[in-house]
C-alpha cells in the first residue's frame, strides 16, 4: 500500500514523506520511504486502504508511533494507536433524489 507520513522538526515545521507499505501487523509497520527517517522519529503516517468502506467510500489508516529501527529492508515504526478514516467526496449516507435528508429504513 502506498503511504504518506508527517513528522514535525523541532522548529515545529511539518515535513511530508512518502513510501510504501511492506509489512503491517497489530503492533508494527514496515515501510520504504523515499526520504530518509531517523530512529526515534515521531510519524503519523496515513495508508491507502485497499477496501472500500460499504463499497462505496475510500478508506485511509492513520497509524501514529516511533520509528524503533532502519535497516536496509525499510523502517520500523512502533504503533501508538491508529484509526481509520473515510476520504473522498462520496460518503456511505446516499441523499434520496427527492429529499434532502438521508432516510433510514
Amino acid at each position: 500500500m502506498n503511504l504518506r507520513f508527517e513528522r514535525t522538526k523541532p522548529t515545529g515545521e511539518v515535513e511530508i514523506g512518502h513510501g510504501v507499505t511492506g509489512d503491517l501487523s497489530r503492533d508494527a509497520l514496515r515501510f520504504s520511504a523515499d526520504e530518509p527517517v531517523e530512529v526515534g522519529a515521531e510519524l503519523v503516517t496515513h495508508l491507502d486502504w485497499p477496501f472500500l468502506l460499504q463499497n462505496i467510500c475510500r478508506l485511509e489508516l492513520v497509524l501514529k508511533g516511533s520509528v524503533q529501527s532502519v535497516t536496509r529492508r525499510g523502517a520500523i515504526l512502533k504503533i501508538r494507536s491508529y484509526e481509520f478514516r473515510t476520504c473522498g467526496e462520496r460518503s456511505f449516507w446516499e441523499a434520496s433524489p427527492t429529499s434532502s435528508s438521508p432516510k433510514v429504513a
